[in-house]
This record gives C-alpha cells, sequence and structure tokens, in this order.
C-alpha cells in the first residue's frame, strides 16, 4: 500500500515555506506522494479551513523543482471552476517540469456557494467535469484532430509541450458518491474516497470493482489518523487488509505538522515498511 501525504497548503497558519517543509520532510521520509487540496473563494467560515489556500498548482510546480522522487498530486482540483484548457496547460507543465510526476485529481465539487462566488454552474459541475476528462485524454495524446463536446470544443488547435506521461498521465477521480465511482470506472485510473471510514469505504470499493469490467483502477483513501502511534499501525493495517492501494494522510494545519510527521517517522513507518 503506498503512502502518501496531504501537505498543508491550506487552513489558519499556513505558509508557503512551512508547505514546501513538509513537502521535503515527506520525500525525505520515503512518503510515495505528495497532495494539494483546492478551494478559491469560499464564504466567511464555510468552512474556516478552506479561506486559506494555496494555489495547489502552483505549489507542485514549485515542488517539481525542489523534490526529486514523489508523485505530485492534486487531491483534488474542483475542475468545473476552473478553465479545462488552461488547467491542461497547467498540468502539462508540471509534468514536464518533474520528469512525468503528476498525478492528475479531479473532483465535481460540492460547495454550491463557491461555485457562484466565481461564476461557475454548480448544476451541471458533473458534466463538464466528465467532458473535461476527455479534453484533456485528447489534448495530452498529441491528437491534431478536432475536439467536438458538448461544452467545450475546437477545429483547429495545437497543444504543446505535451505531458512526459501523454494521455498516460493518471487521472484520480475524488469523491464517494455514486457519480464519482461511475467516473472512475469510466475514466479514471484511480479512485480516491474523502472521510470514509473502513467499513464505508469497503462498500463504496465493491461498488466500484463491480462497475470497472476489465478496466485497471488503482482504489485510494483519503483519511484521517489518530494520535497514538499504536493505534496509527492498527489503522493502516486495517486499510491495507480491506484492499486499499494507497491512502493519503494529512496531520492537520501547519502548526505541529512537522513534529507530527516526524513522530509518524519515527514510530509508524519502520513498523508498516517492514
Amino acid at each position: 500500500m503506498k503512502l502518501h501525504l496531504a501537505i498543508p497548503n491550506f487552513g489558519p497558519g499556513s505558509s508557503a515555506e512551512d508547505t514546501i517543509g513538509i513537502a521535503l520532510e515527506a520525500e525525505a521520509l520515503g512518503f510515495d506522494g505528495v497532495g494539494t487540496t483546492d478551494h478559491i473563494l469560499v464564504p466567511a467560515g464555510q468552512p474556516h479551513r478552506y479561506e486559506r489556500v494555496f494555489d495547489p498548482l502552483i505549489v507542485l510546480g514549485y515542488l517539481a523543482a525542489r523534490t526529486e522522487r514523489v508523485q505530485l498530486i492534486t487531491s483534488v482540483i474542483v475542475v468545473p471552476m476552473r478553465n479545462p484548457f488552461a488547467l491542461a496547460k497547467q498540468a502539462a507543465t508540471i509534468d514536464q517540469l518533474s520528469g512525468g510526476r503528476l498525478v492528475l485529481g479531479l473532483g465535481a465539487g460540492w460547495h454550491e456557494q463557491e461555485f457562484a462566488n466565481v461564476g461557475a454552474d454548480f448544476r451541471r459541475r458533473g458534466k463538464r467535469l466528465d467532458e473535461t476528462i476527455d479534453l484533456f485524454r485528447h489534448l495530452f495524446s498529441g491528437s491534431r484532430e478536432p475536439f467536438a463536446g458538448e461544452l467545450y470544443g475546437f477545429e483547429d488547435g495545437v497543444f504543446e509541450p505535451l505531458p512526459v506521461q501523454r494521455e498516460q498521465l493518471p487521472i484520480l477521480i475524488g469523491g464517494n458518491s455514486d457519480a464519482a465511482l461511475k467516473r472512475a470506472a469510466r475514466a479514471g485510473d484511480i479512485w480516491e474516497s474523502t472521510g470514509l471510514d473502513v467499513d464505508a469505504w469497503t462498500e463504496r470499493a465493491g461498488v466500484l470493482r463491480g462497475l470497472v469490467g476489465d478496466r485497471q483502477v488503482e482504489l485510494g483513501a483519503r483519511i484521517g489518523l489518530p494520535a497514538d502511534p499504536g493505534e496509527m499501525v492498527a489503522a493502516l493495517e486495517r486499510w491495507e487488509a480491506a484492499g486499499a492501494e494507497h491512502v493519503m494522510i494529512g496531520f492537520g494545519f501547519t502548526e505541529g505538522y512537522l513534529e507530527k510527521l516526524r513522530l509518524f517517522g519515527r514510530e509508524v513507518l519502520p513498523r508498516i515498511k517492514s
């Protein structure tokens, strides 16, 4: 089971220096990937933790130059609030800068007022995400053919530079809903739940397994962990036994984060890697 770290590019007290330092520590400890969180303009206090967010793509672009090995993961970009062509260009550039280490995590979003704040269409967010994924595969393949979608399309356009991984750049689908599972089964390479316990995750993962057919979709979860190192080990063992192929873990906001991460490195990693 791969271990990813949700770095605190958001929340009270978050800073560029601390976020980068935590990501570098994660690589030194042997984590397989680091992930960033996305919000743009939530209303005050809805929720408070997302009032302050460093742009997830720019953070990963910076980390492309400061890291050597870890995967760089968006967990997840709220696609329908963004221009898909600009997002495709940013993703391709980060993949180039990192030598092919980007995992592009995508989600439909849930905060209706935030969509309204940025002038985005909340009602059709699922349709926009589905078509955006098809657009990304088309652009990343290097095809010079037109793209004709219901919402997005062009007759003559050249998209370069391509990602190092081309159309195989992994697309992670985030979410727990039936719609998210169907999306992951149809077009995702990775699925990541959010906030589910092991039992609820097992049910959702079973549904997804029934939908994928012959496709291979990595099953993962974004989770919290208890504070006690022994309980952390037990929790991670439960997730692995349930069939999770990766977990994205975090240790709260910036204050005290590095100390908790180092404790994890001392007390937990040696016991689960042995």
